[in-house]
Order: C-alpha cells, then sequence, then structure tokens
C-alpha cells in the first residue's frame, strides 16, 4: 500500500528538502540501534531481551514517521499559552498550531491545557492513499523515554479527505512559567495504511489443547527470525 503526501501550498515546498516523511525503518530510536540481541543459552525458553521481538520490532518499522517541520515552543504564561516557531511569519496567514476549546475534549482522557482545551498541530502536508485505504494516525511508539507530549491517536478516510491536521496534548500540563520545546525532526507521528473493510469478530470454541497451534507458533516467544520464517513460508504459498 502506498501513502502520497505533498506540500499543503507551494510556498511549503521548501519541507521536500528538509525533515521530510520517512519510512518508520528510517527513523529507529537511538536506544534500538545501539541495543544488541541477547539470549541466555541456559534458559533457551526465555524471550530474551525487547531486541529479539518481533511485535516490537515491526511496531517500530512499519508505516510513514511524520518529523517535525520545524522547531515549536510552548511558554504557558499568566496570559495564556504562547506558542512561537521556525515557521512564524513565513507563510501569510498560517499558523503552526490551532486549538481545541474545552468542550471539545470535555469528559475525555486528554490533557488539558490551563486555559482549557487541547492544542492542534497545523499539518503542512497534504495526505492521500489509494482507494479503500485509510490512514491510522498513533503516537510513534517506544521513541523517546519520558515524552512530555503525545499526539492523539486516530483513523482519517485519506482516500477522500486529505486536509489532516494532529490533535496533541501536553503532559503533565504546563503550569505558569513551564516551557516545552519540541525540536526540528523529532518524530511526531505515525501513519499507517489500513484498509477501510468492517472488521467482523468471530469468536469460536476451542476443540483441543492444539487448535491453531503449529510447530513454528510455539518458536516465536524466543526466536524471532523462526518467526520471520514462518511469516515467509506462508507468504512463499499464497
Amino acid at each position: 500500500m502506498q501513502i502520497s503526501l505533498k506540500p499543503l501550498t507551494p510556498e511549503f515546498n521548501y519541507l521536500l528538502d528538509t525533515h521530510t516523511p520517512v519510512n518508520a525503518n528510517r527513523m529507529l530510536p537511538d536506544w534500538w540501534k545501539k541495543m544488541k540481541r541477547f539470549h541466555d543459552p541456559m534458559m533457551p525458553e526465555e524471550a530474551g531481551n525487547i531486541k529479539n521481538c518481533p511485535a516490537v520490532r515491526d511496531i517500530l518499522t512499519q508505516g510513514i514517521v511524520v518529523p517535525a517541520w520545524t522547531w515549536i515552543k510552548f511558554n504557558q504564561t499568566k496570559n495564556g499559552l504562547v506558542v512561537t516557531s521556525g515557521h512564524d511569519g513565513q507563510i501569510e496567514g498560517w499558523e503552526v498550531t490551532g486549538h481545541h476549546t474545552q468542550n471539545q475534549i470535555e469528559n475525555t482522557s486528554v490533557t488539558e491545557l490551563l486555559i482549557g482545551g487541547a492544542i492542534k498541530l497545523n499539518c503542512p502536508w497534504l495526505i492521500k492513499t489509494e482507494e479503500n485505504i485509510q490512514t491510522m494516525f498513533f503516537d510513534p511508539f517506544y521513541n523517546e523515554k519520558d515524552r512530555p507530549f503525545r499526539l492523539l491517536p486516530g483513523v482519517v478516510r485519506t482516500d477522500v479527505y486529505h486536509n489532516i491536521n494532529f490533535p496533541m496534548e501536553i503532559y503533565p500540563r504546563l503550569d505558569i512559567g513551564d516551557m516545552l520545546i519540541i525540536e526540528e525532526g523529532t518524530p511526531l507521528i505515525t501513519l499507517l495504511p489500513v484498509a477501510v473493510d468492517k472488521v467482523k469478530l468471530n469468536l469460536e470454541e476451542q476443540t483441543s489443547r492444539d487448535d491453531w497451534h503449529i510447530e513454528g507458533n510455539r518458536l516465536l516467544s524466543y526466536r524471532s527470525e523462526r518467526y520471520d520464517q514462518v511469516v515467509k513460508n506462508h507468504d512463499d504459498m499464497i
């Protein structure tokens, strides 16, 4: 599946040369790149460290990551939240952030601002997918420890609608005098194409201890390469 992006207006074409969205496998967190796989040969049934887990590897490497296209500074003053960025004044009539009012997030788990409501990042990219393919948006998992902000997850029919902005929360909430800076190039959000088809749930009674279990599956908990081989064998047959 393909996700196509292009600048919102011609004035943003310079973004094609700086901090462009990339495949997730090109924006892996430093801790992942530095970590070596580990297995204790005396305990072969143990899973080893997180580098051995195919589920973590695949969520880190699938989809497209949109990095921060500029630096953004949030400064909480007694008169309200002041937002400045490297884009200020560059594009007439365009602001790097917007605002969701308090009534839009009332009774949700979103961390509200001191003045109420939440922040919206205005995205300078248009996002388009093929017919019947939508885009799931989510905060990059495992990317930074104690990340003080989060972009809220969602799903958009990007085969139909392409101008998407990103609601976000800052936590803990900024108090007067507090400041948060998002550096340009910081991984902001992951885009993952998914089928529009509705998911149907099918529940089945278990008929035997080994139902749905094959030898390959029993090995998955501690050898990701065997998981990869099981998947490859399956894909080769279809």
